[in-house]
Protein backbone atom coordinates (compact mmCIF):
# COMPACT_ATOMS: atom_id res chain seq x y z
CA UNK A 1 0.00 0.00 0.00
CA UNK A 2 2.67 2.34 1.12
CA UNK A 3 4.46 1.79 -2.67
CA UNK A 4 0.96 2.51 -4.44
CA UNK A 5 0.50 5.88 -2.28
CA UNK A 6 4.03 6.50 -3.16
CA UNK A 7 3.70 6.24 -6.73
CA UNK A 8 0.62 8.43 -6.41
CA UNK A 9 2.41 11.11 -5.73
CA UNK A 10 5.69 10.42 -7.46
CA UNK A 11 4.52 9.48 -11.02
CA UNK A 12 4.54 12.36 -13.46
CA UNK A 13 0.79 11.78 -14.85
CA UNK A 14 -0.62 11.57 -11.11
CA UNK A 15 1.15 14.76 -10.71
CA UNK A 16 -0.19 16.24 -13.67
CA UNK A 17 -3.45 15.31 -13.05
CA UNK A 18 -3.63 16.15 -9.76
CA UNK A 19 -2.69 19.52 -10.72
CA UNK A 20 -5.11 19.85 -13.27
CA UNK A 21 -8.11 19.35 -10.74
CA UNK A 22 -6.71 22.10 -8.37
CA UNK A 23 -6.41 24.49 -11.38
CA UNK A 24 -9.89 23.65 -12.26
CA UNK A 25 -11.20 23.83 -8.57
CA UNK A 26 -9.78 27.49 -8.19
CA UNK A 27 -11.30 28.16 -11.89
CA UNK A 28 -14.76 27.37 -10.53
CA UNK A 29 -14.26 28.97 -7.35
CA UNK A 30 -13.49 32.32 -9.22
CA UNK A 31 -16.32 32.10 -11.53
CA UNK A 32 -19.08 30.65 -9.41
CA UNK A 33 -20.75 32.90 -7.00
CA UNK A 34 -23.30 31.82 -3.98
CA UNK A 35 -26.42 32.53 -6.40
CA UNK A 36 -25.46 28.83 -8.08
CA UNK A 37 -27.91 25.93 -8.77
CA UNK A 38 -29.02 22.89 -9.10
CA UNK A 39 -30.63 20.79 -12.21
CA UNK A 40 -33.47 19.43 -12.15
CA UNK A 41 -33.64 15.46 -11.81
CA UNK A 42 -35.06 15.41 -15.22
CA UNK A 43 -32.29 17.74 -16.71
CA UNK A 44 -29.53 16.42 -14.49
CA UNK A 45 -30.35 12.82 -16.25
CA UNK A 46 -31.27 13.90 -19.78
CA UNK A 47 -28.13 15.91 -19.65
CA UNK A 48 -25.95 12.87 -18.81
CA UNK A 49 -27.82 10.63 -21.10
CA UNK A 50 -27.03 12.90 -23.65
CA UNK A 51 -22.96 13.20 -22.72
CA UNK A 52 -22.77 9.65 -22.57
CA UNK A 53 -24.49 8.57 -25.61
CA UNK A 54 -22.02 11.35 -28.25
CA UNK A 55 -19.08 10.23 -26.33
CA UNK A 56 -20.02 6.24 -26.95
CA UNK A 57 -21.41 6.82 -30.47
CA UNK A 58 -19.02 9.37 -31.64
CA UNK A 59 -15.74 9.73 -33.62
CA UNK A 60 -13.06 7.36 -32.21
CA UNK A 61 -9.19 8.01 -32.36
CA UNK A 62 -7.47 4.33 -32.36
CA UNK A 63 -5.43 2.83 -29.73
CA UNK A 64 -5.82 5.79 -27.31
CA UNK A 65 -10.20 6.14 -27.31
CA UNK A 66 -10.07 9.96 -27.72
CA UNK A 67 -13.83 10.34 -29.11
CA UNK A 68 -15.77 13.30 -30.87
CA UNK A 69 -19.09 14.97 -31.14
CA UNK A 70 -19.18 16.38 -27.59
CA UNK A 71 -19.72 19.87 -28.84
CA UNK A 72 -23.35 19.17 -29.31
CA UNK A 73 -24.59 18.09 -26.09
CA UNK A 74 -21.98 20.81 -24.37
CA UNK A 75 -23.49 23.88 -26.31
CA UNK A 76 -26.75 23.22 -25.70
CA UNK A 77 -25.84 23.13 -21.76
CA UNK A 78 -24.61 26.49 -22.33
CA UNK A 79 -26.87 28.36 -24.28
CA UNK A 80 -29.96 27.06 -21.87
CA UNK A 81 -28.71 26.46 -18.69
CA UNK A 82 -26.60 28.34 -15.75
CA UNK A 83 -22.98 27.33 -15.56
CA UNK A 84 -23.39 25.50 -11.80
CA UNK A 85 -25.60 23.07 -12.83
CA UNK A 86 -23.74 22.63 -16.82
CA UNK A 87 -20.15 21.77 -14.59
CA UNK A 88 -22.90 19.40 -12.19
CA UNK A 89 -24.11 17.65 -14.82
CA UNK A 90 -20.90 17.39 -17.13
CA UNK A 91 -18.90 16.46 -13.93
CA UNK A 92 -21.53 13.33 -13.43
CA UNK A 93 -21.27 12.30 -17.38
CA UNK A 94 -17.58 12.61 -16.96
CA UNK A 95 -16.96 10.00 -14.00
CA UNK A 96 -19.26 7.68 -15.18
CA UNK A 97 -17.69 7.33 -19.21
CA UNK A 98 -14.54 5.67 -18.43
CA UNK A 99 -16.14 2.89 -16.82
CA UNK A 100 -18.76 2.23 -19.36
CA UNK A 101 -16.22 2.20 -22.11
CA UNK A 102 -13.73 -0.85 -22.51
CA UNK A 103 -11.92 0.75 -25.44
CA UNK A 104 -11.42 3.77 -23.68
CA UNK A 105 -10.53 2.79 -20.34
CA UNK A 106 -7.67 -0.09 -22.21
CA UNK A 107 -9.51 -2.66 -20.29
CA UNK A 108 -7.34 -1.27 -17.00
CA UNK A 109 -9.95 0.15 -14.37
CA UNK A 110 -6.18 1.98 -13.23
CA UNK A 111 -6.75 3.60 -16.52
CA UNK A 112 -10.12 4.56 -16.04
CA UNK A 113 -9.90 6.46 -12.90
CA UNK A 114 -6.74 8.95 -14.00
CA UNK A 115 -9.05 9.21 -17.12
CA UNK A 116 -12.02 10.58 -15.44
CA UNK A 117 -10.09 12.43 -13.75
CA UNK A 118 -8.56 14.00 -16.09
CA UNK A 119 -11.32 14.66 -18.37
CA UNK A 120 -13.26 15.89 -15.28
CA UNK A 121 -10.49 19.05 -14.90
CA UNK A 122 -10.17 19.00 -18.85
CA UNK A 123 -13.86 19.84 -19.22
CA UNK A 124 -14.98 21.87 -16.43
CA UNK A 125 -11.75 23.84 -17.41
CA UNK A 126 -13.16 24.26 -20.97
CA UNK A 127 -16.92 24.80 -20.23
CA UNK A 128 -16.12 27.51 -18.06
CA UNK A 129 -14.22 29.30 -20.37
CA UNK A 130 -16.44 28.33 -23.04
CA UNK A 131 -19.37 30.57 -20.90
CA UNK A 132 -17.26 33.12 -19.86
CA UNK A 133 -17.27 33.86 -23.71
CA UNK A 134 -20.72 33.37 -24.46
CA UNK A 135 -22.07 35.28 -21.27
CA UNK A 136 -19.50 38.44 -22.05
CA UNK A 137 -21.19 39.23 -25.19
CA UNK A 138 -24.67 37.25 -25.35
CA UNK A 139 -27.79 37.17 -23.04
CA UNK A 140 -27.94 34.59 -21.75
CA UNK A 141 -29.96 31.92 -22.29
CA UNK A 142 -30.02 32.52 -26.19
CA UNK A 143 -33.75 33.07 -27.28
CA UNK A 144 -32.79 33.71 -30.90
CA UNK A 145 -30.03 34.23 -33.12
CA UNK A 146 -28.38 36.93 -35.51
CA UNK A 147 -24.47 37.72 -37.07
CA UNK A 148 -23.26 39.14 -33.92
CA UNK A 149 -24.46 36.15 -31.53
CA UNK A 150 -22.74 33.95 -34.49
CA UNK A 151 -19.43 35.41 -34.13
CA UNK A 152 -19.16 35.07 -30.63
CA UNK A 153 -20.20 31.37 -30.44
CA UNK A 154 -17.49 30.52 -32.66
CA UNK A 155 -15.26 32.74 -30.80
CA UNK A 156 -16.10 30.23 -27.64
CA UNK A 157 -15.73 27.33 -29.84
CA UNK A 158 -12.74 28.50 -30.90
CA UNK A 159 -11.49 28.63 -27.28
CA UNK A 160 -13.34 25.36 -25.97
CA UNK A 161 -11.27 23.59 -29.31
CA UNK A 162 -8.16 25.39 -28.20
CA UNK A 163 -8.29 24.43 -24.43
CA UNK A 164 -8.84 20.63 -25.15
CA UNK A 165 -6.59 19.53 -27.77
CA UNK A 166 -4.25 21.88 -25.86
CA UNK A 167 -4.65 19.82 -22.65
CA UNK A 168 -5.24 16.33 -24.50
CA UNK A 169 -1.78 17.31 -26.17
CA UNK A 170 -0.54 18.08 -22.28
CA UNK A 171 -1.84 14.40 -20.60
CA UNK A 172 0.00 12.32 -23.24
CA UNK A 173 3.06 14.44 -23.58
CA UNK A 174 3.55 14.25 -19.74
CA UNK A 175 2.12 10.19 -19.96
CA UNK A 176 4.88 10.15 -22.58
CA UNK A 177 2.88 8.88 -25.68
CA UNK A 178 3.79 10.44 -29.08
CA UNK A 179 0.57 11.18 -30.37
CA UNK A 180 1.36 14.37 -32.59
CA UNK A 181 0.87 12.23 -35.77
CA UNK A 182 -2.37 10.76 -34.68
CA UNK A 183 -3.65 14.49 -34.59
CA UNK A 184 -4.74 15.01 -37.88
CA UNK A 185 -7.16 18.14 -39.41
CA UNK A 186 -9.47 15.88 -39.52
CA UNK A 187 -9.81 15.21 -35.67
CA UNK A 188 -8.64 18.38 -34.75
CA UNK A 189 -11.42 20.27 -36.71
CA UNK A 190 -14.23 17.23 -36.15
CA UNK A 191 -15.64 19.08 -33.24
CA UNK A 192 -16.68 22.91 -35.07
CA UNK A 193 -19.53 20.90 -37.12
CA UNK A 194 -21.57 19.51 -34.06
CA UNK A 195 -21.34 23.50 -32.91
CA UNK A 196 -24.07 24.76 -34.95
CA UNK A 197 -26.07 21.58 -34.46
CA UNK A 198 -26.10 22.33 -30.54
CA UNK A 199 -27.08 26.04 -31.49
CA UNK A 200 -30.16 24.89 -33.49
CA UNK A 201 -30.70 22.49 -30.17
CA UNK A 202 -31.10 25.25 -27.79
CA UNK A 203 -33.22 27.46 -30.33
CA UNK A 204 -35.48 24.70 -30.42
CA UNK A 205 -35.62 23.87 -26.95
CA UNK A 206 -36.48 27.33 -26.24
CA UNK A 207 -39.63 27.41 -28.39
CA UNK A 208 -43.14 26.99 -26.57
CA UNK A 209 -44.20 24.23 -29.07
CA UNK A 210 -41.70 21.27 -27.67
CA UNK A 211 -42.27 18.98 -30.68
CA UNK A 212 -39.96 20.21 -32.49
CA UNK A 213 -36.98 20.15 -30.04
CA UNK A 214 -38.74 16.08 -29.52
CA UNK A 215 -38.77 15.37 -33.68
CA UNK A 216 -34.73 16.91 -33.63
CA UNK A 217 -33.79 14.89 -30.69
CA UNK A 218 -35.12 11.52 -32.18
CA UNK A 219 -33.26 12.51 -35.07
CA UNK A 220 -30.23 12.84 -33.72
CA UNK A 221 -30.42 9.86 -31.72
CA UNK A 222 -31.19 7.62 -34.29
CA UNK A 223 -28.27 9.27 -36.62
CA UNK A 224 -26.01 8.43 -33.65
CA UNK A 225 -26.69 5.19 -33.44
CA UNK A 226 -26.32 4.12 -37.18
CA UNK A 227 -23.42 6.39 -36.76
CA UNK A 228 -22.30 4.20 -34.01
CA UNK A 229 -23.27 0.35 -35.34
CA UNK A 230 -21.78 1.72 -38.60
CA UNK A 231 -18.14 2.44 -37.43
CA UNK A 232 -18.36 -0.90 -35.77
CA UNK A 233 -19.12 -2.49 -39.02
CA UNK A 234 -16.36 -1.45 -40.32
CA UNK A 235 -13.73 -0.78 -37.83
CA UNK A 236 -10.59 1.73 -38.83
CA UNK A 237 -6.78 0.30 -38.78
CA UNK A 238 -4.14 2.02 -39.44
CA UNK A 239 -2.04 -0.81 -41.05
CA UNK A 240 -4.95 -1.37 -43.51
CA UNK A 241 -5.65 -4.82 -42.28
CA UNK A 242 -9.40 -5.69 -41.31
CA UNK A 243 -10.04 -6.73 -37.70
CA UNK A 244 -9.55 -9.91 -36.70
CA UNK A 245 -7.38 -10.60 -39.72
CA UNK A 246 -9.23 -10.76 -43.12
CA UNK A 247 -7.82 -9.62 -46.33
CA UNK A 248 -4.40 -7.23 -46.03
CA UNK A 249 -4.04 -4.73 -49.19
CA UNK A 250 -1.55 -5.94 -52.01
CA UNK A 251 0.39 -2.99 -51.40
CA UNK A 252 1.72 -4.02 -47.44
CA UNK A 253 2.99 -7.40 -48.74
CA UNK A 254 6.25 -6.07 -47.97
CA UNK A 255 7.66 -7.29 -44.20
CA UNK A 256 9.96 -4.17 -44.36
CA UNK A 257 7.06 -1.93 -44.74
CA UNK A 258 5.08 -3.61 -42.15
CA UNK A 259 7.92 -3.64 -39.63
CA UNK A 260 8.40 0.42 -40.01
CA UNK A 261 4.96 0.89 -39.61
CA UNK A 262 5.08 -1.10 -36.76
CA UNK A 263 7.82 0.45 -35.21
CA UNK A 264 6.94 3.85 -36.34
CA UNK A 265 3.82 3.04 -34.29
CA UNK A 266 5.33 1.83 -31.26
CA UNK A 267 7.55 5.14 -30.84
CA UNK A 268 4.55 6.72 -30.82
CA UNK A 269 2.57 4.94 -28.09
CA UNK A 270 5.01 3.74 -26.02
CA UNK A 271 7.90 4.86 -24.31
CA UNK A 272 10.96 2.45 -25.08
CA UNK A 273 14.33 2.53 -25.82
CA UNK A 274 14.50 -0.64 -27.68
CA UNK A 275 12.10 -2.82 -29.55
CA UNK A 276 12.57 -6.50 -30.90
CA UNK A 277 10.38 -8.48 -33.63
CA UNK A 278 11.80 -12.36 -33.42
CA UNK A 279 10.59 -15.17 -35.51
CA UNK A 280 9.16 -17.81 -33.42
CA UNK A 281 9.57 -21.00 -35.47
CA UNK A 282 13.62 -20.51 -35.91
CA UNK A 283 15.62 -24.09 -34.33
CA UNK A 284 17.16 -23.28 -31.19
CA UNK A 285 20.77 -21.84 -32.53
CA UNK A 286 19.16 -19.61 -35.05
CA UNK A 287 17.45 -16.42 -34.50
CA UNK A 288 16.20 -14.37 -37.27
CA UNK A 289 14.79 -10.19 -36.37
CA UNK A 290 11.65 -9.18 -38.54
CA UNK A 291 12.57 -5.63 -36.07
CA UNK A 292 15.88 -5.05 -34.10
CA UNK A 293 16.06 -1.67 -32.70
CA UNK A 294 18.52 -0.82 -29.76
CA UNK A 295 19.49 2.80 -28.42
CA UNK A 296 20.52 0.96 -25.20
CA UNK A 297 24.13 0.10 -24.67
CA UNK A 298 23.71 -3.24 -23.43
CA UNK A 299 24.77 -5.77 -26.11
CA UNK A 300 23.40 -8.75 -24.17
CA UNK A 301 19.84 -7.33 -24.71
CA UNK A 302 19.26 -8.63 -28.70
CA UNK A 303 20.15 -12.48 -26.65
CA UNK A 304 17.98 -11.82 -24.16
CA UNK A 305 15.10 -10.67 -26.44
CA UNK A 306 15.61 -13.56 -28.81
CA UNK A 307 15.62 -16.49 -25.86
CA UNK A 308 12.70 -15.00 -23.92
CA UNK A 309 9.50 -16.83 -24.15
CA UNK A 310 6.46 -16.20 -23.04
CA UNK A 311 3.27 -18.23 -22.69
CA UNK A 312 1.16 -15.44 -22.48
CA UNK A 313 -0.83 -13.52 -25.24
CA UNK A 314 1.33 -10.50 -23.43
CA UNK A 315 3.49 -10.28 -20.22
CA UNK A 316 5.33 -7.40 -18.46
CA UNK A 317 8.11 -8.19 -16.22
CA UNK A 318 12.01 -7.23 -15.46
CA UNK A 319 15.24 -8.04 -15.52
CA UNK A 320 19.20 -7.14 -14.43
CA UNK A 321 21.22 -7.14 -17.62
CA UNK A 322 24.91 -5.97 -17.51
CA UNK A 323 24.33 -4.34 -13.82
CA UNK A 324 21.04 -2.43 -15.33
CA UNK A 325 17.14 -2.83 -14.64
CA UNK A 326 15.02 -3.64 -17.68
CA UNK A 327 11.48 -3.14 -17.75
CA UNK A 328 9.77 -5.06 -20.74
CA UNK A 329 6.72 -6.09 -22.34
CA UNK A 330 6.64 -9.17 -25.05
CA UNK A 331 3.50 -9.50 -27.27
CA UNK A 332 2.64 -12.54 -29.02
CA UNK A 333 1.40 -12.85 -32.83
CA UNK A 334 -0.30 -15.45 -33.88
CA UNK A 335 -2.56 -16.05 -37.04
CA UNK A 336 -4.52 -19.91 -37.63
CA UNK A 337 -1.08 -21.51 -37.48
CA UNK A 338 -0.16 -20.46 -34.64
CA UNK A 339 2.41 -18.13 -32.69
CA UNK A 340 4.47 -17.19 -35.72
CA UNK A 341 6.55 -14.07 -34.21
CA UNK A 342 7.01 -12.49 -30.29
CA UNK A 343 8.02 -8.60 -29.84
CA UNK A 344 9.75 -7.02 -27.03
CA UNK A 345 9.76 -3.61 -25.61
CA UNK A 346 12.40 -2.14 -23.33
CA UNK A 347 12.54 0.48 -20.74
CA UNK A 348 16.52 0.79 -19.18
CA UNK A 349 16.52 2.18 -15.92
CA UNK A 350 13.16 3.60 -15.95
CA UNK A 351 9.42 3.32 -14.28
CA UNK A 352 7.98 -0.33 -14.85
CA UNK A 353 5.65 -0.62 -18.04
CA UNK A 354 1.97 -0.69 -16.27
CA UNK A 355 -1.40 -2.32 -16.77
CA UNK A 356 -2.24 0.07 -18.80
CA UNK A 357 0.62 -0.97 -21.43
CA UNK A 358 -0.45 -3.91 -21.50
CA UNK A 359 -3.61 -3.69 -22.39
CA UNK A 360 -2.45 -0.72 -25.16
CA UNK A 361 0.05 -3.46 -26.51
CA UNK A 362 -2.43 -6.25 -26.66
CA UNK A 363 -4.79 -4.20 -28.88
CA UNK A 364 -1.56 -2.97 -31.34
CA UNK A 365 -1.27 -6.49 -31.67
CA UNK A 366 -4.64 -7.28 -32.51
CA UNK A 367 -4.35 -4.54 -35.08
CA UNK A 368 -1.05 -5.41 -36.95
CA UNK A 369 -0.90 -9.36 -36.81
CA UNK A 370 -2.96 -9.69 -40.04
CA UNK A 371 -0.39 -7.77 -41.80
CA UNK A 372 2.45 -9.14 -40.44
CA UNK A 373 1.09 -13.26 -41.19
CA UNK A 374 0.64 -12.03 -44.55
CA UNK A 375 3.92 -10.14 -45.57
CA UNK A 376 5.81 -12.67 -43.71
CA UNK A 377 3.74 -15.81 -46.07
CA UNK A 378 4.32 -13.59 -48.53
CA UNK A 379 7.79 -12.61 -48.66
CA UNK A 380 8.70 -16.65 -47.63
CA UNK A 381 7.03 -17.26 -50.88
CA UNK A 382 8.69 -14.67 -52.73
CA UNK A 383 12.31 -16.08 -51.60
CA UNK A 384 11.00 -19.58 -52.73
CA UNK A 385 9.75 -18.33 -56.08
CA UNK A 386 13.32 -16.37 -56.90
CA UNK A 387 15.35 -19.87 -55.53
CA UNK A 388 13.09 -21.72 -57.95
CA UNK A 389 14.16 -18.82 -60.77
CA UNK A 390 18.09 -19.23 -60.17
CA UNK A 391 17.93 -23.29 -60.43
CA UNK A 392 16.33 -22.83 -63.79
CA UNK A 393 19.37 -20.99 -65.11
CA UNK A 394 21.28 -24.15 -63.71
CA UNK A 395 19.64 -26.67 -64.19
CA UNK A 396 17.95 -26.45 -67.89
CA UNK A 397 17.37 -30.32 -67.87
CA UNK A 398 14.77 -29.94 -65.25
CA UNK A 399 13.04 -27.15 -66.79
CA UNK A 400 9.77 -29.27 -67.15
CA UNK A 401 9.74 -29.96 -63.79
CA UNK A 402 10.55 -26.13 -62.30
CA UNK A 403 7.99 -24.48 -64.46
CA UNK A 404 5.19 -26.96 -63.12
CA UNK A 405 7.10 -26.10 -59.77
CA UNK A 406 6.56 -22.00 -60.49
CA UNK A 407 2.58 -22.67 -61.81
CA UNK A 408 2.11 -24.80 -58.29
CA UNK A 409 3.65 -21.58 -56.81
CA UNK A 410 1.69 -18.89 -58.31
CA UNK A 411 -1.72 -21.28 -57.39
CA UNK A 412 -0.65 -21.15 -53.94
CA UNK A 413 -0.29 -17.64 -54.11
CA UNK A 414 -3.79 -16.51 -55.52
CA UNK A 415 -5.26 -18.75 -53.61
CA UNK A 416 -3.62 -17.08 -50.35
CA UNK A 417 -4.54 -13.58 -52.04
CA UNK A 418 -8.30 -14.22 -52.23
CA UNK A 419 -8.21 -16.43 -49.08
CA UNK A 420 -9.29 -15.79 -45.42
CA UNK A 421 -5.96 -16.27 -42.81
CA UNK A 422 -8.40 -16.94 -39.59
CA UNK A 423 -10.64 -19.45 -41.43
CA UNK A 424 -9.65 -20.67 -44.97
CA UNK A 425 -12.87 -19.37 -46.40
CA UNK A 426 -12.18 -17.21 -49.83
CA UNK A 427 -12.11 -13.08 -48.99
CA UNK A 428 -14.13 -10.39 -49.69
CA UNK A 429 -11.79 -9.43 -52.63
CA UNK A 430 -12.52 -13.31 -53.82
CA UNK A 431 -16.00 -12.35 -53.64
CA UNK A 432 -16.34 -9.51 -55.44
CA UNK A 433 -14.76 -10.40 -58.38
CA UNK A 434 -16.68 -14.13 -58.59
CA UNK A 435 -20.21 -11.50 -58.37
CA UNK A 436 -18.53 -9.44 -61.22
CA UNK A 437 -18.24 -12.93 -63.36
CA UNK A 438 -21.42 -14.38 -62.38
CA UNK A 439 -23.08 -10.88 -63.36
CA UNK A 440 -21.18 -11.11 -67.13
CA UNK A 441 -21.63 -14.40 -67.37
CA UNK A 442 -25.35 -14.91 -65.85
CA UNK A 443 -26.40 -18.76 -64.64
CA UNK A 444 -30.01 -19.86 -64.87
CA UNK A 445 -30.15 -19.73 -61.18
CA UNK A 446 -28.04 -17.72 -58.48
CA UNK A 447 -29.14 -17.77 -54.68
CA UNK A 448 -26.78 -15.08 -52.28
CA UNK A 449 -27.27 -15.95 -48.56
CA UNK A 450 -25.47 -13.31 -46.02
CA UNK A 451 -25.18 -15.41 -42.80
CA UNK A 452 -24.30 -13.05 -39.53
CA UNK A 453 -23.05 -15.10 -36.00
CA UNK A 454 -25.62 -13.41 -33.26
CA UNK A 455 -24.38 -11.67 -30.18
CA UNK A 456 -20.52 -12.39 -31.55
CA UNK A 457 -19.09 -9.03 -29.95
CA UNK A 458 -20.41 -10.26 -26.41
CA UNK A 459 -17.84 -13.40 -26.97
CA UNK A 460 -15.21 -10.81 -27.35
CA UNK A 461 -15.84 -8.97 -24.99
CA UNK A 462 -16.57 -11.38 -22.54
CA UNK A 463 -14.02 -14.09 -23.17
CA UNK A 464 -11.10 -12.29 -25.49
CA UNK A 465 -10.39 -11.97 -29.22
CA UNK A 466 -8.70 -15.60 -28.95
CA UNK A 467 -12.11 -17.27 -27.93
CA UNK A 468 -13.72 -15.00 -30.35
CA UNK A 469 -11.14 -16.28 -33.23
CA UNK A 470 -12.25 -20.05 -32.35
CA UNK A 471 -16.09 -19.60 -32.80
CA UNK A 472 -15.15 -17.89 -36.44
CA UNK A 473 -13.23 -20.78 -37.32
CA UNK A 474 -15.86 -23.76 -35.62
CA UNK A 475 -18.69 -21.65 -37.53
CA UNK A 476 -16.14 -21.90 -40.69
CA UNK A 477 -16.09 -25.74 -40.04
CA UNK A 478 -19.81 -26.15 -39.59
CA UNK A 479 -20.08 -24.77 -42.99
CA UNK A 480 -17.66 -26.16 -45.33
CA UNK A 481 -19.31 -29.53 -43.51
CA UNK A 482 -23.04 -28.12 -45.05
CA UNK A 483 -22.35 -26.95 -48.07
CA UNK A 484 -22.85 -29.03 -51.33
CA UNK A 485 -20.81 -29.29 -54.24
CA UNK A 486 -21.78 -25.75 -56.03
CA UNK A 487 -22.00 -23.40 -53.51
CA UNK A 488 -19.21 -21.37 -52.74
CA UNK A 489 -18.14 -19.86 -49.18
CA UNK A 490 -16.88 -16.24 -47.95
CA UNK A 491 -15.47 -14.66 -44.68
CA UNK A 492 -16.90 -11.25 -45.76
CA UNK A 493 -15.77 -9.49 -42.85
CA UNK A 494 -15.62 -9.70 -38.98
CA UNK A 495 -18.05 -11.89 -38.14
CA UNK A 496 -20.10 -11.96 -41.31
CA UNK A 497 -20.12 -14.98 -43.80
CA UNK A 498 -21.71 -15.44 -47.68
CA UNK A 499 -22.61 -18.52 -49.46
CA UNK A 500 -22.99 -18.43 -53.19
CA UNK A 501 -25.73 -21.12 -54.70
CA UNK A 502 -25.92 -21.82 -58.16
CA UNK A 503 -27.87 -24.14 -60.02
CA UNK A 504 -30.58 -24.73 -57.64
CA UNK A 505 -33.99 -23.72 -56.73
CA UNK A 506 -35.06 -21.51 -54.06
CA UNK A 507 -36.89 -24.05 -52.41
CA UNK A 508 -33.79 -26.06 -52.27
CA UNK A 509 -31.65 -22.92 -50.80
CA UNK A 510 -34.31 -22.61 -48.37
CA UNK A 511 -34.16 -25.88 -46.84
CA UNK A 512 -30.42 -26.14 -46.80
CA UNK A 513 -29.94 -22.49 -44.95
CA UNK A 514 -32.78 -23.92 -42.52
CA UNK A 515 -30.14 -26.86 -41.92
CA UNK A 516 -27.43 -24.34 -41.48
CA UNK A 517 -29.30 -22.69 -38.78
CA UNK A 518 -29.98 -26.16 -36.83
CA UNK A 519 -26.13 -27.30 -37.60
CA UNK A 520 -24.87 -24.18 -35.21
CA UNK A 521 -27.39 -23.97 -32.84
CA UNK A 522 -26.91 -27.63 -32.17
CA UNK A 523 -23.03 -27.42 -32.42
CA UNK A 524 -21.06 -28.67 -29.17
CA UNK A 525 -19.65 -25.34 -28.31
CA UNK A 526 -17.09 -26.64 -26.02
CA UNK A 527 -14.39 -23.75 -26.38
CA UNK A 528 -17.27 -21.44 -24.09
CA UNK A 529 -18.91 -21.49 -20.91
CA UNK A 530 -21.47 -24.25 -19.99
CA UNK A 531 -24.40 -23.37 -21.32
CA UNK A 532 -23.81 -21.04 -24.00
CA UNK A 533 -24.85 -21.73 -27.55
CA UNK A 534 -24.02 -19.63 -30.35
CA UNK A 535 -26.58 -19.18 -33.43
CA UNK A 536 -26.58 -17.29 -36.89
CA UNK A 537 -29.27 -15.46 -38.40
CA UNK A 538 -29.75 -15.80 -42.17
CA UNK A 539 -30.71 -12.95 -44.99
CA UNK A 540 -30.75 -14.37 -48.47
CA UNK A 541 -32.31 -13.66 -52.33
CA UNK A 542 -32.45 -15.82 -55.73
CA UNK A 543 -32.29 -14.97 -58.98
CA UNK A 544 -34.06 -14.58 -61.56
CA UNK A 545 -36.32 -13.00 -58.88
CA UNK A 546 -34.04 -10.53 -58.54
CA UNK A 547 -31.19 -8.82 -60.57
CA UNK A 548 -27.94 -10.10 -59.74
CA UNK A 549 -26.41 -6.27 -59.21
CA UNK A 550 -28.86 -5.79 -56.41
CA UNK A 551 -28.98 -9.50 -54.52
CA UNK A 552 -26.25 -8.44 -52.19
CA UNK A 553 -28.06 -5.51 -50.67
CA UNK A 554 -31.23 -7.26 -50.42
CA UNK A 555 -30.10 -10.14 -48.50
CA UNK A 556 -28.07 -7.71 -46.21
CA UNK A 557 -31.33 -6.09 -45.41
CA UNK A 558 -32.76 -9.54 -45.16
CA UNK A 559 -30.48 -9.96 -42.68
CA UNK A 560 -30.84 -6.94 -40.85
CA UNK A 561 -34.68 -8.02 -40.95
CA UNK A 562 -34.06 -11.48 -39.42
CA UNK A 563 -31.76 -9.39 -36.79
CA UNK A 564 -34.51 -7.54 -35.82
CA UNK A 565 -37.03 -10.44 -35.79
CA UNK A 566 -34.80 -11.99 -32.85
CA UNK A 567 -32.31 -13.34 -34.76
CA UNK A 568 -32.05 -17.14 -34.93
CA UNK A 569 -33.97 -17.24 -38.19
CA UNK A 570 -33.87 -17.33 -41.87
CA UNK A 571 -35.42 -14.66 -43.76
CA UNK A 572 -35.38 -14.62 -47.47
CA UNK A 573 -35.62 -11.13 -49.80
Amino acid sequence: MSDQIRQLFTKPIHLYVMAMILVAGLYMYGVLNATATWPGSLTWALGVMALLLVWQCGLKMPYLGMISMERLVQFHLLLTLPISEILLITTVATLIMPFINKAYRMNSYRVAVLRAANNLAMNAIMMLSGYLVLQAGLSLPLMDLNWEAVAIIALAAVVMQVINIGMIVLYFTVDKKKISRLLTPAYLFADFVFVPVGVLSALLWQQSDPTLFYLFGFFMVVLLLSFYALNNRHPSDDSGSLHQGTEFPVSYLNVEHVTTAIRSRCDQLFDCQAMFLVETDQPANETHFYLKHNATKLPDLEHFAARFITDHAVERGSQMIQGHTVFFMVARFSDHKGVFAQMMLVRINQVPYTHGDLNLLRLFVQRYRAGLSYAITFEKLSEYKDNLEEKVDARTRQLQAVNKEKSRLVSKLKKISNSDALTGLYNRRYFDSLIRYHQKNQPERLSLAVIDIDHFKTINDSHGHDRGDEVLKNIARIMRSWACEDTVLVRYGGEEFAAVVIHHEPEQVAAKLDELLLLVSEYEWSMLPEGHQMTVSIGWSHHPEHDLSGLFDLADKALYQAKTNGRNQVLKA
